[in-house]
């Protein structure tokens, strides 16, 4: 061997001796670590109230109710929405017979009234609708879910009686 090359063979020798080598033994070590993690989507729907209709006057056209709750989705991202009922269809039972009242539902969106949709029995929405990256969306409800009964059906009720239906709201990222 020459000498340059020997010069050459010490200097890089020297270099990787003054190099911390990752793990290894000397004034300074060091070695890598990868953090790594998945975040699945996620959505939370909270504060789903009672829709309070009241005592039905028959001289209304419409008995209308309405309750504004929360739709949490990670990120602010899209989620669609489906109602169902105890009873199996978008109507109120009596609660001592047999007799049923339809009523339509609708979801709005409380910050752009002219964001809304017609809801179907157990069939997820389709249009676009956004969640709050809050999980409590910061004390603004971002969902509003309209119901209303129709004046001929509240006449053809043959029962006197309360009328309930408990409704489920179900949410889930798209």
């Amino acid at each position: 061997m020459n000498n340059v090359c020997k010069f050459v063979y010490a200097a890089v020798l020297g270099l990787l001796a003054n190099q911390a080598v990752a793990g290894s033994l000397g004034p300074t070590s060091n070695d890598n670590s990868t953090v790594t993690l998945e975040i699945p989507d996620t959505v939370k729907v909270s504060d789903v109230a009672d829709v309070p209709l009241g005592e039905y006057d028959p001289t209304q056209a419409t008995l209308d109710g309405e309750v504004s709750f929360c739709v949490f989705r990670n990120g602010g991202d899209n989620y669609q929405l489906k109602l169902t009922t105890d009873i199996g269809d978008f109507k109120v039972g009596s609660v001592t017979a047999s007799e049923s009242i339809p009523f339509s539902a609708v979801l709005v969106d409380p910050a752009d009234a002219t964001h809304t949709e017609t809801l179907s029995y157990d069939t997820f929405t389709t249009g676009t609708w956004t969640g709050s990256p809050a999980a409590d969306c910061n004390s603004s409800d971002n969902a509003r879910l309209e119901v209303s009964l129709a004046q001929a059906q509240l006449h053809a009720a043959s029962t006197a009686d309360d009328y309930q239906a408990v409704i489920t709201v179900d949410v889930a990222p798209i």
